[in-house]
């Protein structure tokens, strides 16, 4: 009875045929490297997302805000907002 393949059999098994050229310093580069950019991720890229999202967030509501302003001050008309008053 064969064993049924997932992905961690069929990776042992490429592994062990030795085709898979890895070094033996990739465990901790990849590590450093997962550390770097755990502290990127906390340090900038997160406040840059955050503060960009509050931004877009104030910028919408402000235009909602005129528009809706705009639309109770001065009370327009269909056809004022279509832009053909000499109907």
């Amino acid at each position: 009875m064969t064993r049924k393949k997932n992905f961690y059999s069929a990776l042992s098994d490429y592994k062990s045929l030795n085709m898979y050229k890895g070094t033996s310093s990739e465990g901790p580069i990849m590590m450093n490297n997962d550390e770097s950019l755990e502290k990127l991720l906390k340090l900038v890229i997160l406040p840059a997302v955050t503060i960009g999202s509050l931004i877009m967030t104030a910028v919408l509501l402000l235009a909602l805000y005129l528009i809706f302003y705009a639309l109770v001050e001065y009370n327009p008309t269909i056809w004022d907002m279509l832009g053909s008053k000499a109907l």
